[in-house]
């Protein structure tokens, strides 16, 4: 039995990844059981210490009643995932966990990185890594808006967080051994037919045809981020605590990202003072990866995000794109009710963000 584990990082098209291996049936290929494509939180669940168990985060978002069930889910999950690695021991067959969770850093992640090492090394089985690893600015581009999407509690401000390689993949190298261990730069032009699901079927020993999997998470439009990092600033953030909650910060996500507008970068003075004073992770990373990590040539143009004024100034001048989108999602009626016109900008903004949030909800 061979056994592949991606690790992500973040942001390396890992959803696309999930959909597509979590689904596909073909001979000698298994993707592991669970309930969720995205294995992050099976390997929280199965693999954390029973005292750090309700510390994840995903755990506590769907609220105390999901949390004292951990235990049982612990013990169900780890009772499937046991028997179909007993089933396919002995075997030619390849099974895929896929939990970019495994290269995020911190001691919880440390330890359910020590814990399915030692798990997966007693089945006898061969052990892969695989982990791709997006540059620095494409990096930091795209976390302002994961955070956003994912966010639990209000903002206090634009906020560049650099991805700190060394401390995402070094306890790879420790856990499972740098010998098992791939990675890969997150680049078309250093993939396989320039797609990440593509790359890492090739690695699997399954033909994926480049662009023939299913695009998903896609990145939001400068407006749509603007406007989801008004909600985040002066909206409250989100109320999470059940899992229907949680359904609905997704669907108020999802309602924004149908905005489609420009493409937004990072200002370059924000994102070079976090790459001056993390030139020495970034020199690790590329000694581990053996070759630069260079930053992929932009196809389009973009506009250039500095601040927080920035991204108010969008989306005030987007105003009508966002109420087009309350007008499609409530009745007349009640968006007359709002009586947005006599409103100043900011207030008519957050007001419709407010009516939005609360359609979306139910």
């Amino acid at each position: 039995m061979r056994i592949v584990v991606h690790v992500g990082m973040h942001k390396t098209g890992s959803t696309a990844i999930q959909q597509h291996f979590g689904k596909l049936l073909h001979r000698g290929f298994e993707y592991a059981t669970y309930e969720e494509r995205n294995h992050s939180m099976m390997v929280a669940l199965l693999f954390s210490s029973p005292d750090r168990l309700a510390d994840f985060y995903v755990f506590r978002q769907k609220g105390p009643a999901y949390v004292a069930a951990l235990p049982d889910l612990r013990g169900k999950w780890q009772s499937r995932l046991d028997a179909q690695l007993d089933r396919l021991r002995g075997t030619d067959a390849t099974v895929l966990i896929s939990a970019e969770g495994l290269s995020t850093a911190g001691p919880a992640a440390n330890e359910r990185r020590e814990n399915l090492a030692r798990y997966l090394d007693r089945l006898g089985a061969d052990i892969e890594v695989v982990g791709y690893v997006r540059s620095p600015l494409s990096f930091i581009r795209s976390d302002i808006q994961q955070r956003l999407k994912d966010l639990s509690r209000p903002i206090q401000g634009l906020e560049v967080v650099w991805p700190h390689y060394r401390k995402r993949f070094e306890p790879l190298d420790q856990s499972f051994g740098r010998d098992r261990v791939r990675l890969k730069v997150f680049r078309p032009d250093r993939l396989h037919g320039g797609d990440v699901v593509s790359d890492l079927g090739r690695l699997l020993g399954i033909d994926v045809p480049p662009g023939s999997a299913r695009r998903v998470n896609e990145t939001l439009s400068l407006e749509a981020t603007a406007f989801l990092y008004a909600q985040r600033r002066w909206g409250g953030g989100e109320a999470f605590g059940s899992p229907e909650a949680l359904k609905g910060s997704h669907r108020f996500v999802k309602a924004l990202s149908g905005l489609k507008g420009r493409r937004m970068t990072v200002a370059e003075p924000l994102w070079r003072d976090a790459l001056a004073r993390n030139a020495e992770d970034l020199a690790w990373m590329e000694a581990r990866l053996g070759e630069p990590l260079r930053e992929q040539e932009e196809g389009d143009a973009r506009i250039a995000i500095g601040s927080e004024d920035d991204l108010m100034a969008v989306a005030i001048d987007s105003l009508p794109q966002l109420e087009g989108v309350l007008r499609d999602t409530i009745s007349t009626r009640r968006f007359e009710e709002l009586a947005l016109s006599d409103l100043t900008p900011q207030h008519r903004m957050l007001r419709a963000l407010q009516a939005l949030r609360q359609a979306t909800a139910a």
